[in-house]
C-alpha cells in the first residue's frame, strides 16, 4: 500500500461514527443525483441530436423539392425566398444553401458569401438520399445535411442545424435535476443526522463505559437504550465488565499471594545456610502478611525455636493464641511456622492457604540447605583427600626420583666404569670383545640417560632449586625441540616465586599439555604464556595442531587431572579446541592458594 493511501485510510477510519454515516448518506445521495443527472442529460442530448439531425434531413429534401422547379425555370428570386423563408421559420437553421451541379452557389442565408472552407465541408449524398456531416465551427456544433436535387442534375440542397438549443436545453434540464439532487440531499443529511443520534446514542454511552473500565472503574455500567443488536452488545458489555470486575479481585488476590511467595523465594534464595535462611523467610512473611510475630521450630531441634521474630523465644515457647503451618519438603515435615496476627484480625482460609504454601517454600529451602551443607563437607572432605593424595603422589615422586639418582644412577655409573676399565685391560689382537665391551657401555650410557631424564620428569629439581619459570622452559625446550616442535616461552608481569602447591600445579598443567601437544597435536609451533597479575597468576598453552573435540576428550585422565589440580587450588580452567584450529588451555590461580 503506498504511503499516501495509508495516510488516508487512516484519517477516515479515525472519523466519528456519526461523520461516517451522515458522509455515506449524502455521498449515495450525490452520487445518485449526479448519475442520474449525467444519465437523463446524455440520453436528453442524444435523443435531441437525433430529432435535430431528422428535423435537418426533412428540410433538406423539402427545400430540395421545392427547388427543383425552381432551378428549372431559373426563377432565382423564388429560390431565395425560398431558403429565407425556411431559415426564418425553422430556429435551429444556422444557413441553407443550394448550389448547381458544378457547384457555384444559387442561393443561400449568410450574411457573406460562402466561404470556400464551408463549400468543400460536404460532399454531395447519393442519388434519392440524405449526407448528415458534422461541423466544429467558431459558432459551435452544426449538422450538415445535404441531399441532391433531381438526383443532382440540378445541383444540391444544404441544411445547416446548430445544436446551440439543444444545449440551452440540456443545461437548464441538468440545473433542474441539481436543484432537486441538491433538495434531496438536504433531507438525506436531515435523514442521517436522525440515524447517527439513534445509532450513536449508545454507542457513545457504551464507549464511555469502556473508558471507564479502562481506567479501573469495573462499577460502570452502560444504559440499554434499546432490544437491538447495540442493546444486545450492551448487556453483553455489562456482563462482561462484572466478570471482569470478579476475575480483577481475584486476579488482585492472587498477584498478592504470588508476590508473598515471589519475596519468600527470595528471600530463602539469598543464602544456603539454614539459619540465615529461616530468619529471613520468616521476617519477610510478616512484612508482606502484614503479621505481628512468630517463629519456627524445627523437628530436629526440638520445642527451641531455630527462629524467632517479633517474639522473644522463652514467649514463643508459652504462646497459645496463633496459626501454625508445616515446614514440608515432599512427603516429609521438617517443622513448624507459628504466626501471631494482630488483635481482632484472623486468618481466612485464603491466609491460610497461602501461609501453607509459604510453609512448602521454606520447607524445600530447609531441605536444600542441609543437602548444601552435606555436599560441603563432603566437597572439604574430597578436596581434603585429593590434596592429600597429590602430595602423596609429588613426594613419591621424589623419593623414586632419588632412588633411581642414588642407586641406580650411581650402579650404572659404576658399572660403566667397570667396563671401561675392563676394555682397557683387554690384550691387543681381542679387537671383538673390545667392540662388544664398547657397545655394552654405550647401552648402560644411554640406559643412564633415559633414567636421568625419567628422574628429572618425575620431579625437576629446576622447580625445587629456581623456580616456576626456568622448570617450565627447560620441559618446554627439551621435550618440544625433541619432537621438531618450535617452543615459545612468554612471560608477563613481574616475575616472583609462588607457593610449592601453585607452582607444582602449574608445572604438572604444563607438563601434561606439552606431552599431549608432543603426542597428538601434530603441531609445529607451541606457545607457553605465564602472567602475573595482582593476586593472580594465568598460564596459557596453545599450538597451531589439528585440534580435537573438548567434550568427547573430557574424561580423559589427563585433561581430568589437569583440572583437578586447577580447582582444587580454587583456579578457573578452559580449554578451546576445534579441528583444524590447535588447542588452548588457559588457567588462572589465585596467587593466595596453597598457603
Amino acid at each position: 500500500m503506498m504511503p499516501g493511501w495509508s495516510q488516508f485510510a487512516s484519517w477516515a477510519l479515525s472519523v466519528p461514527v456519526r461523520i461516517k454515516i451522515m458522509g455515506i448518506a449524502l455521498g449515495m445521495v450525490v452520487l445518485l443525483g449526479f448519475g442520474v443527472t449525467l444519465q437523463v442529460r446524455s440520453s436528453m442530448r442524444a435523443t435531441l441530436e437525433t430529432e435535430l439531425q431528422g428535423r435537418g434531413a426533412a428540410l433538406a429534401r423539402e427545400v430540395a423539392g421545392r427547388a427543383a422547379d425552381l432551378i428549372v425555370t431559373n426563377n432565382l428570386f423564388a429560390l431565395h425566398e425560398l431558403v429565407r423563408s425556411t431559415l426564418e421559420h425553422n430556429e435551429d437553421v444556422r444557413y441553407v444553401l443550394v448550389l448547381d451541379r458544378s457547384g457555384e452557389v444559387l442561393a443561400h442565408t449568410l450574411s457573406g458569401r460562402p466561404s470556400l472552407q464551408l463549400l468543400r465541408a460536404h460532399l454531395p449524398a447519393p442519388p434519392g438520399a440524405v449526407r448528415l456531416q458534422l461541423l466544429e465551427t467558431e459558432e459551435g456544433r452544426i449538422y450538415d445535411a445535404a441531399t441532391p436535387i433531381l438526383e443532382g442534375r440540378a445541383g444540391v440542397a444544404r441544411v445547416g442545424m446548430s445544436d446551440r438549443r439543444i444545449g440551452a436545453i440540456v443545461t437548464s434540464m441538468t440545473r433542474r435535476l441539481l436543484g432537486v439532487t441538491a433538495l434531496v440531499s438536504l433531507g438525506g443529511v436531515a435523514a442521517a443526522l436522525l440515524l447517527t443520534f439513534v445509532l450513536t446514542r449508545p454507542i457513545l454511552a457504551l464507549g464511555r463505559a469502556a473508558e471507564a473500565v479502562g481506567r479501573g472503574e469495573f462499577s460502570q455500567r452502560a444504559p440499554v437504550w434499546s432490544r437491538d443488536e447495540i442493546g444486545r452488545l450492551t448487556e453483553a458489555f455489562n456482563a462482561m465488565t462484572e466478570a471482569l470486575d470478579r476475575s480483577r479481585r481475584q486476579l488482585l488476590r492472587r498477584n498478592a499471594e504470588l508476590s508473598a511467595l515471589n519475596a519468600i523465594a527470595v528471600a530463602v534464595s539469598r543464602s544456603l545456610h539454614l539459619e540465615e535462611i529461616l530468619k529471613g523467610a520468616l521476617a519477610e512473611v510478616l512484612d508482606v502478611m502484614k503479621l505481628r510475630a512468630g517463629w519456627i521450630v524445627l523437628e530436629e531441634a526440638g520445642p527451641v525455636p531455630a527462629a524467632c521474630a517479633g517474639i522473644s523465644p522463652a514467649a514463643a515457647r508459652e504462646q497459645t493464641a496463633h496459626a501454625s503451618v508445616p515446614l514440608r519438603a515432599k512427603e516429609r515435615v521438617l517443622g513448624i511456622m507459628n504466626v501471631v496476627t494482630e488483635e481482632g484480625h484472623g486468618l481466612d482460609d485464603e491466609d491460610l492457604n497461602l501461609l501453607t504454601a509459604i510453609g512448602h517454600q521454606i520447607g524445600m529451602a530447609v531441605e536444600n540447605a542441609r543437602l548444601y551443607e552435606e555436599v560441603q563437607r563432603k566437597e572439604e572432605g574430597r578436596r581434603q583427600l585429593l590434596d592429600k593424595l597429590i602430595t602423596a603422589q609429588e613426594e613419591e615422586r621424589r623419593r623414586v626420583s632419588r632412588e633411581l639418582h642414588d642407586e641406580i644412577g650411581q650402579s650404572l655409573t659404576a658399572l660403566i666404569m667397570n667396563v671401561g676399565s675392563a676394555e682397557a685391560a683387554i690384550p691387543p689382537g681381542s679387537d671383538a670383545l673390545r667392540r662388544h665391551l664398547g657397545e655394552i657401555q654405550g647401552l648402560l650410557a644411554m640406559t643412564l640417560e633415559e633414567i636421568r631424564r625419567l628422574m628429572v620428569d618425575l620431579r625437576p629439581t629446576l622447580l625445587d632449586d629456581l623456580g616456576l619459570i626456568p622448570a617450565i622452559q627447560w620441559f618446554a625446550e627439551t621435550h618440544l625441540a625433541r619432537a621438531g616442535i618450535e617452543p615459545v616461552l612468554k612471560i608477563g608481569g613481574p616475575r616472583r616465586r609462588l607457593s610449592p602447591q601453585v607452582e607444582t600445579a602449574l608445572f604438572r598443567v604444563v607438563q601434561e599439555a606439552i606431552t599431549n601437544i608432543v603426542r597428538h597435536s601434530g603441531a609445529g609451533r607451541a606457545t607457553v604464556r605465564l602472567e602475573f597479575r595482582d593476586g593472580v597468576v594465568a598460564a596459557e598453552i596453545s599450538d597451531d595442531g589439528k585440534g580435537f573435540d573438548p567434550e568427547s576428550a573430557r574424561d580423559g585422565l589427563g585433561l581430568l587431572g589437569m583440572e583437578e589440580r586447577v580447582t582444587l587450588l580454587g583456579g578457573r580452567w578452559r580449554i578451546e579446541s576445534g579441528a583444524g584450529a590447535g588447542t588452548r588451555i588457559s588457567i588462572e590461580i589465585p596467587l593466595g592458594a596453597g598457603g
